[in-house]
C-alpha cells in the first residue's frame, strides 16, 4: 500500500476513525445511482476509502479534543461531526498534491452517499436485521462516518460473514415498540412509536439487545448524545463544566426518517 494512504488510515485511526475498508469505484458504480457514481462525483476515481468508527475509541477521542477546546463544543451544531471533519482534514495533508474527494454520513452533508450498502461492499461489516452494518467485534457499536474517491488502485478489502442468520434475535424481542416486520426493523414502526413515546429517546433497546461486540458498547453518556444531541451535549457541558454559550444541539429527529 502506497505510504501515503497508510498515513492517512493511521493519522484517522488515532483520531478515531479505527476502521475502514475499501472497495474499487467499479464495483460501487454497480450499485450507486448514477448521480452518485464515480464518474459524476470524481472522474478518474479508482478506489473507494470507507472509515469508520468502531466502539468508544471516536467519542474518547472527541471528549479529549473537547476538554483541551472547549469551544468547539459550544461554536458548532454538530460538534463531533466537525471533530471528525477537522481529523480529516488534517490527516488527507498527506494527499495534498493528488486529487480526491471526500463525503460525509453526516446530516449536514452536501453529497449523501449510501453509506449502507458502501460499507458493507468495502467489507466494514454486513448488513444486519436492525438495518445497521454490524461486524464481527465491534457489533451494532459501529459509525460509518465518511469516505474518500482516489485516482488509484487499492486492493479491495474482503467481505463479512451473515451475523444475524444463526442468531435467535434478541433484537427483536427488545425493542419495546416491537418495530421489526418479518424480522426486520421497519423505519415507519419505529417512527410511529417514537411519535407515541419517549420510552427511546435518548436509547436504543434493540441496539443493546445484540449480543455482538458487547465489549465494544457505547458508554451511556455516548449513546445519550448519538441518539439526542439536546440532552447529550447539556451533559457534556456539565461534566466538563463548560458553558455552552451558543449552540444547543438537536433532539430527536423522527419524523424525518420516513422521508
Amino acid at each position: 500500500m502506497d505510504a501515503s494512504v497508510e498515513r492517512v488510515i493511521g493519522d484517522l485511526s488515532a483520531a478515531g476513525l479505527n476502521h475502514w475498508g475499501v472497495v474499487s469505484a467499479r464495483r460501487y458504480d454497480r450499485s450507486a445511482k448514477p448521480e452518485l457514481r464515480s464518474d459524476a462525483l470524481m472522474p478518474g476515481a479508482r478506489s473507494v476509502l470507507v472509515f469508520a468508527s468502531g466502539g468508544r475509541a471516536l467519542w474518547e477521542c472527541f471528549l479529549a479534543d473537547i476538554r483541551t477546546h472547549p469551544e468547539h463544543l459550544y461554536a458548532e451544531q454538530h460538534p463531533l461531526d466537525a471533530f471528525v471533519g477537522r481529523a480529516i482534514e488534517r490527516a488527507s495533508r498527506a494527499w495534498s498534491a493528488a486529487p480526491h474527494r471526500w463525503f460525509y454520513a453526516a446530516a449536514e452533508a452536501s453529497v449523501h452517499l449510501d453509506f449502507r450498502t458502501l460499507a458493507v461492499a468495502a467489507g466494514i461489516g454486513s448488513p444486519s436485521r436492525l438495518g445497521l452494518v454490524i461486524h464481527e467485534e465491534y457489533g451494532p457499536w459501529l459509525g460509518l462516518r465518511a469516505a474518500c474517491m482516489v485516482p488509484f488502485d487499492l486492493e479491495e478489502t474482503g467481505g463479512h460473514a451473515d451475523l444475524c442468520g444463526s442468531c435467535d434475535a434478541p433484537c427483536v424481542t427488545s425493542c419495546p415498540g416491537s418495530a421489526f416486520t418479518e424480522g426486520q426493523w421497519d423505519v415507519e414502526a419505529c417512527v410511529t412509536f417514537h411519535r407515541q413515546s419517549e420510552a427511546c429517546s435518548t436509547s436504543c433497546d434493540a441496539r443493546s439487545g445484540c449480543p455482538v461486540g458487547d465489549e465494544h458498547r457505547y458508554s451511556d453518556a455516548q449513546a445519550r448524545y448519538h441518539y439526542n444531541r439536546a440532552v447529550g451535549r447539556i451533559e457534556i457541558a456539565q461534566n466538563l463544566e463548560i458553558e455552552d454559550k451558543k449552540f444547543k444541539g438537536l433532539g430527536p429527529h423522527w419524523a424525518d426518517w420516513s422521508g
